[in-house]
């Protein structure tokens, strides 16, 4: 495949998640001929409200008036949401704070693309993610792209944003908005950033070898629950719980993808 793309942490789990999936939403860009959920309309309003709720953080953080952001809040009934936020802040915030700005740079031919809800740099360099969904634990969250590509990112390209920093400088914090209390807190070392540079590199290594037969449907037929290309695979017609889907992770996934990056600022390495 020589197509050039431009990958983010939503895609390459996509791709190792399911590498026809990767294939058809990201290369091909179809449009996703079926619905995620059993509930297409209670799955968007929820898509909506993550969305909502990360705006009026990025107002609040950019300076707008507490009393009319709490007016908002509560008029879009995201209200608890807004008090979780004001009552318990993340811990550690430093003095230099940018909301939803996005980090770019070369992977391969490539471009590796990120963009981050909060990043708060100081001594060190704090990447906040705010999440609306249901907390994981600390070795999944690990694990995930999100996590390797906004830290790695961070590092390989952040230096006209704060001026260059080690690895283990740099921390991810997951604030969760049904759990403030108690962030995930992930550290960073420079072993962790050369694993991850080796890692990334051979994921889009393998993505340019691979001919279009060899995008292949998964053998864990369990990410077809939510995958909206489920029939094109011949994978089931009927789509899954709303229920789950918003007790799960997929919840997030869809709220950053309603996201568009384009309307970010970038930083481009």
């Amino acid at each position: 495949m020589n197509a050039e793309l431009q990958l983010s942490q939503a895609s390459l789990q996509d791709y190792l998640d399911c590498r026809r999936r990767f294939y058809l939403r990201h290369v091909l860009q179809l449009a996703w001929p079926g619905h995620q959920t059993d509930h297409a309309e209670q799955q968007q309003v929820r898509a909506q409200r993550g969305v909502a709720f990360h705006r009026l953080l990025h107002q609040h953080l950019i300076g707008l008036p507490e009393e009319r952001l709490a007016a908002i809040a509560s008029e879009a009934g995201l209200y608890n949401w807004w008090r979780s936020y004001r009552q318990y802040p993340v811990p550690g915030l430093q003095s230099e704070n940018h909301a939803e700005i996005s980090l770019s740079a070369p992977l391969s031919a490539h471009r590796l693309v990120a963009k981050y809800d909060l990043v708060s740099i100081g001594p060190q360099v704090m990447i906040v993610d705010w999440k609306t969904s249901k907390r994981r634990d600390e070795s999944w969250l690990r694990a995930r792209m999100q996590t390797r590509v906004y830290l790695y990112l961070m590092v390989l390209a952040g230096p006209d944003l704060h001026g260059g920093v080690e690895p283990d400088q740099v921390e991810m914090v997951y604030w969760f908005a049904d759990d403030p209390q108690d962030p995930v807190r992930l550290s960073y070392d420079r072993q962790q950033f050369e694993q991850d540079d080796q890692d990334l590199r051979a994921v889009v290594e393998e993505i340019d070898s691979l001919t279009e037969d060899e995008f292949v449907l998964t053998d864990d037929t369990s990410q077809c629950r939510f995958c909206a290309f489920r029939s094109l695979c011949d994978r089931g017609v009927l789509p899954g719980s709303i229920d789950e889907f918003e007790s799960g992770w997929e919840a997030d996934e869809w709220t950053r993808a309603e996201i568009d990056y384009d309307q970010i600022g970038e930083i481009a390495f």
